[in-house]
């Protein structure tokens, strides 16, 4: 059974790509995430820009869908597990990888290089980012927050 500390509502707002077009973003309402049992949803303290966001800001995208949540790097606070994620509790505090999805299984996810999962997956690419209040990640590829450090709201 997948449990939470708190439901959220059922929408959100979220920095949104809505055309192919350069610069077609808007602020819009999206679903809040639905997560698998092998997947997490965090609650977004930080999103951060990189050289990544300004490319797609200004061309095409691959991978593109209509509306498609924008973003891939946060740190936020796991407010739902899925039922098959070992190792997190809810309120802990995490920096997920880019990649949204891994297989976990090949040479480069088990030697350390998940970047080079031939079955990677990253968030912005055909996968909803993490411009919004929540984002679902695969349980996988969240990184722990140093002991210590605390979310600034």
């Amino acid at each position: 059974m997948v449990c939470g500390r708190r439901r959220p509502m059922a929408m959100m707002d979220a920095l949104v790509r809505y055309g192919r077009e350069p610069e077609a973003y808007a602020i819009r309402e999206m679903p809040i995430p639905v997560i698998g049992p092998d997947e997490v949803l965090v609650e977004v303290a930080y999103a951060g820009i990189c050289g990544t966001d300004a490319v797609t800001f200004r061309n095409e995208d691959h991978g593109f869908v209509d509306p498609l949540i924008q973003g891939h790097e946060l740190s936020g606070i796991m407010v739902v597990v899925g039922d098959h994620v070992a190792g997190w509790s809810l309120g802990d505090r995490v920096a997920p990888e880019s990649s949204a999805r891994l297989c976990g299984t090949c040479p480069m996810c088990l030697t350390g290089r998940r970047y080079l999962c031939p079955e990677q997956q990253c968030f912005s690419y055909g996968i909803h980012g993490v411009f919004a209040r929540y984002a679902k990640c695969h349980g996988r590829t969240s990184g722990r927050v140093l002991r210590g450090y605390h979310h600034k709201r």
